[in-house]
């Protein structure tokens, strides 16, 4: 139910070396890339990377779908306005000062020129545009350690612009929004060592983030925005306590953060709307615990718990956005809620986890309580107008079991050992609800059973895996034209089930070439996660990687 994703960018050392990589794939795909990286003294060492990947055609849905009404889904049917093209950059150079001192910079850039964006499937081509984005940031570090220690000083900046530009029906293109959001920020943080037992983390940081974005008309003319610029003042404090008793066998963590979070509304929206701009503050406070106790210091077994709050802050647009569009004759409109509370949460989780030679398992209960949850409503849903708005849900919870393991099915009965392997994980709900002004609901696009698996080969030379995904039980308002997927009545429905297979494979070559094979969507399957936005049907990619 929740977590963080931490990315740690490429660090080369020793030798300079590295890559270039070139694929070809379905819909016309092409993909670049090369890396390089090491040390070009024992002071410096440095990073270097690029890729381009771009879909010149259109690509195909699934076949099967269902027909409602005059809409027919899927069927192997080109999905107009899909094509794109895009670019990643990234650089980084470290020095060392002595010692265990050192100062780093990393830049990384994301730039995708021309993104066509097709709009729900049931809209036809009547909501196409195309995207331009670009994201481009990096940050200036400096690490190193006093006695027991280990310090970090880290600021960061990146830009974030992109523009939409839509394609209405039988006119020209025009260039319909812009969005522009800045971060900037510093971190500070002490891993501060007390004893051999005992591990303290303090630290603080500072973000400060802006946005502006503004609508257009046809004629080039700025029709006001669909969210007030704003910025947003973020200044945290937190601490972390680890702690390893009895030779490691009951390992204790508790810690808390503060956050003190300013936001400010600069501008009024331009549209005819009542809004006048100002100030909020929120502080809020948020401790975590966790446990882990092995019975036996060198045993498989583990048993694991946690608790923690959280908290969210509706952003502007939730809470004073306004956007009007008209599609196919439909107008549709999001408004913000200037009532809206933020969000807090309470969670919990207990399991037990097994990690042997062959095989290793985890099974964990956990349980998730949300005060103020924010939740989309539709207010007015006809063939002529569909307005949506967002309301905090006066209570959410949701409980349930989270599973995974991994296999090394060769070990297992008798074969090679770290050859053929397997692995799978699992969520199921017991209970995902929450309580809407409409009365109670099933939390929306969260699905009541996801498994994702996988089984693969490896002997150094030739590799294999076969993966798959399953999901069923997602449920979602219909907020299609003219309510098609309720055939007419609205509310809420619930997605078909879907099951997936992909493919890899890999020829090692020698130990400087790669030749790979990728094969997504092996069964052909018309599927989606989000109604009517459809993934695409059977595609491939063929990839040589050559190592220097």
């Amino acid at each position: 139910m929740g977590g963080v994703v931490n990315y740690i960018t490429r660090k080369s050392e020793g030798e300079v070396g590295g890559s270039v990589n070139v694929g070809y794939g379905s819909y016309d795909t092409t993909k670049l890339g090369a890396q390089i990286g090491g040390e070009l003294s024992d002071a410096v060492n440095f990073d270097l990377a690029f890729s381009h990947l771009a879909q010149r055609d259109d690509y195909e849905l699934g076949s099967g779908g269902e027909t409602f009404g005059a809409f027919t889904q899927g069927n192997g049917a080109d999905r107009p306005n899909t094509e794109f093209v895009n670019n990643n950059i990234f650089a980084r150079a470290a020095v060392k000062l002595g010692g265990d001192w050192e100062a780093q910079v990393r830049l990384l850039g994301f730039d995708a020129p021309d993104s066509e964006t097709p709009g729900a499937e049931s809209d036809g081509t009547s909501n196409q545009s195309d995207k331009d984005e670009s994201n481009f940031g990096g940050d200036i570090s400096l690490t190193g350690s006093v006695g027991a220690h280990e310090l970090l000083a880290l600021y960061y900046q990146t830009a974030e612009a992109q523009s939409y530009s839509d394609k209405p029906p039988g006119q020209e293109q025009f260039l319909s929004s812009t969005n522009d959001i800045d971060w900037k920020g510093l971190q500070l943080q002490d891993n501060w060592a007390l004893s051999d037992n005992y591990d303290l983390i303090i630290g603080a940081d500072y973000q400060l983030v802006e946005e502006t974005s503004a609508f257009f008309n046809p004629d080039g003319s700025q029709r006001g925005s669909f969210s007030p610029d704003y910025e947003r003042e973020t200044i945290g404090a937190f601490a972390d306590l680890t702690a390893r008793l009895f030779d490691d066998r009951l390992i204790l963590n508790a810690g808390g953060r503060f956050d003190e979070i300013e936001t400010k509304t600069l501008t009024s929206l331009g549209n005819n709307r009542t809004f006048s701009p100002g100030t909020s503050t929120l502080d809020t406070f948020n401790p975590r615990a966790g446990i882990v106790f092995r019975p036996d210091a060198d045993g498989p077994w583990r048993i694991h718990a946690s608790a923690g709050t959280g908290f969210v802050v509706p952003d502007p647009a939730q809470v004073s956005g306004f956007v009007e569009q008209i599609v196919g004759g439909q107008v549709r409109i999001t408004e913000g809620n200037p009532g809206l509370e933020p969000e807090e949460s309470e969670s919990y989780d207990i399991g037990v986890g097994y990690d042997g030679m062959m095989f290793g398992i985890d099974l964990t209960l956990f349980k998730l309580d949300v005060k103020n949850r924010i939740s989309s409503v539709l207010t007015t849903n006809t063939p002529a107008l569909r307005v949506t708005s967002y309301e905090n849900a006066s209570g959410s919870t949701a409980e349930g079991l989270e599973a995974q393991g991994q296999f090394d099915i060769g070990g297992l009965f008798g074969g090679r050992e770290r050859v053929w392997e397997a692995d799978g994980s699992l969520t199921y709900y017991f209970t995902r609800e929450e309580e809407l002004s409409t009365g109670p609901s099933t939390i929306r696009n969260v699905a009541e059973f996801k498994v994702n698996f996988g089984f693969g080969y490896d002997d150094g030379v030739y590799s294999a895996r076969l993966g798959g995904r399953h999901v069923q039980g997602m449920e979602d308002r219909d907020f299609s034209a003219g309510r098609v997927f309720t055939n007419g009545a609205g509310g809420t429905f619930e997605y078909p089930d879907f099951l997936v297979f992909d493919l890899t494979a890999g020829w090692r070559i020698n130990d400087a070439s790669q030749l790979l094979f990728k094969l997504d969507n092996i069964t052909d399957e018309y599927y989606y996660e989000k109604n009517d936005y459809p993934f695409r049907g059977r595609n491939f990619l063929v990839e040589y990687r050559q190592d220097f």
